[in-house]
C-alpha cells in the first residue's frame, strides 16, 4: 500500500509539471498605466483603455486580468470577435474566473450564427466541465495531497500504538484514495483536453467553410465574426476545422485567431 501510494505521487507530480509547462506565463502588470486604462474606461473612453491594455499585455505578458479588461472594453465598443477573444484567453489563463464566463456568455448572444452541437451525453458534459474547473497542475498537486493524507491514514491502521483509531486511520485512508484517484483522473482528463483541443474565433464579418483549401472548392457554410471553431490542421494559408454540428472544412488564415497563441 505504502509503496502504491508514494509511485501516485510521483506519477502525478510528473504529469502536472509537464502540462504547467506548457501554460502561459504571467509576470507583473505596469500599474501606472494599468490605473490610465482604469480611468479611461470609467470615463467611458474605451478605445483609448482597449490601447492601454493591450500594450500592456504586449509588454508585461499574459494575464486573466488584462484579458478580461481588454474583453470589457470590445465589448463596450460592440466589437463582438475581439471581445469573445479576449474573454476566451482570460478563462484559458483563469479557468475558475466567473466573471468572465458570465460576460463571455453575455458576448456570444451578440453572435448571428445558431448551429446545433453535436449531441453528447450528459456524463460526458458534465465530466468535461468537472474537469476543466482548474488546470492540470492543480488537480494533480490535490491528488498529491490526498495520496499523502492516505498514507497517514494507512500507517494509523498498521502501527499498534494507534490500534484505538485503526478504524478511522482505515477509512481515512479510503477515502483519500478514492479522492487522489478522482483527481489523478482530472488531471489526466485535462491535460487530455489541453492537449487535443484548439479553437479559434471568427474575426471577420463574414468567413466561409471551404469543403478544400482552395477558393474555388464548394461553400459549406457562411459563419460570422464571434464563431468558435475547433481547430484540426493548418497550412500556410487555410486551416481544417471542425464546426459545432460535425461539419469539417477549411477556413482561411485571415478569417479567425486562435485562442490560444501562446
Amino acid at each position: 500500500m505504502k509503496g502504491v501510494i508514494i509511485a501516485l505521487c510521483i506519477w502525478c507530480l510528473q504529469l502536472p509539471l509537464h502540462a504547467a509547462d506548457e501554460q502561459p506565463q504571467v509576470t507583473e502588470i505596469d500599474t501606472t498605466s494599468f490605473a490610465y486604462a482604469n480611468v479611461m474606461y470609467e470615463k467611458g473612453e474605451f478605445k483609448k483603455a482597449a490601447s492601454t491594455y493591450a500594450s500592456l499585455i504586449e509588454r508585461n505578458g499574459n494575464s486573466a486580468t488584462l484579458y478580461y479588461n481588454l474583453g470589457n472594453c470590445y465589448y463596450r465598443l460592440q466589437m463582438t470577435g475581439p471581445a469573445i477573444l479576449a474573454y476566451e484567453r482570460a478563462l484559458l489563463l483563469q479557468p475558475g474566473n466567473h466573471d468572465a464566463s458570465y460576460n463571455l456568455e453575455l458576448a456570444n448572444r451578440r453572435t448571428r450564427d445558431e448551429i446545433n452541437s453535436k449531441p453528447e451525453s450528459l456524463f460526458r458534459i458534465g465530466w468535461r466541465n468537472f474537469t476543466t474547473i482548474t488546470h492540470a497542475r492543480a488537480w494533480g498537486i490535490c491528488a498529491i495531497i490526498f495520496f499523502w493524507i492516505a498514507f497517514a491514514g494507512w500507517a494509523v491502521y498498521q502501527l499498534p500504538k494507534f490500534r484505538a483509531w485503526q478504524r478511522y486511520g482505515f477509512f481515512s485512508a479510503l477515502t483519500a484514495v478514492l479522492l487522489g484517484l478522482i483527481c489523478l483522473s482530472a488531471a489526466l482528463g485535462r491535460n487530455a483536453y489541453d492537449a487535443g483541443n484548439s479553437y479559434g474565433i471568427v474575426m471577420s464579418p463574414s468567413a466561409i467553410i471551404k469543403s478544400e483549401p482552395s477558393e474555388t472548392s464548394t461553400n459549406l457554410a457562411l459563419i460570422h465574426e464571434g464563431f468558435k471553431l475547433a481547430i484540426l490542421k493548418a497550412n500556410q494559408d487555410w486551416t481544417e476545422v471542425s464546426m459545432p454540428d460535425g461539419t469539417r472544412g477549411w477556413v482561411h488564415n485571415n478569417d479567425y485567431e486562435r485562442i490560444d497563441p501562446f
